[in-house]
């Protein structure tokens, strides 16, 4: 079986601790949510300015009206909306995209969210540590295997 290589560009913005200084990335998704610092320290929200130039980050230009058009014409066929989903991976798929499902990791703190816990693993990993409790290694490795699987198609 023949795997494809994924390019994946984790976009951070800079940003210094409010209560230590200590000048950090933080992933842009986490926008307007709170963060913590490598020394642990939590950070409110704020909004990030800086507009992301990579390519990949931002849909492709005139994405939504193709997906738009696709889902109409695959409604006015009779299909219900699993074969509207389908005929858009498809059309994706295509292009060289493919969409996986991002799973929800059990068991968060009462402040954590999704995002802010793949936020942590992704900081975790790139400092060169594990990436963290078990619920959330389980939910990295069913992302990662998903996109391999969809990688593979």
């Amino acid at each position: 079986m023949r795997m494809t290589t994924l390019k994946v560009k984790l976009v951070l913005e800079a940003v210094i601790c409010d209560h230590c200084d200590t000048y950090f990335g933080v992933p842009l998704w986490l926008s307007g949510h709170p963060f913590h610092c490598p020394l642990g320290h939590r950070n409110e929200g704020r909004e990030f300015e800086t507009e992301p130039d990579t390519p990949n980050v931002a849909p492709p230009e005139g994405i939504w009206e193709v997906l738009t058009g696709a889902a109409a014409e695959e409604l006015e066929l009779g299909g219900d909306a699993g074969s509207v989903v389908a005929c858009i991976r498809e059309m994706l798929a295509e292009e060289g995209h493919v969409v996986v499902q991002v799973p929800r990791v059990a068991h968060k703190g009462p402040r954590d969210t999704d995002a802010s816990m793949y936020a942590a693993a992704a900081g975790r990993l790139e400092r060169g540590y594990g990436i963290g409790g078990s619920n959330l290694t389980r939910a990295v490795a069913t992302l990662l295997s998903s996109v391999a699987e969809a990688a593979a198609r």
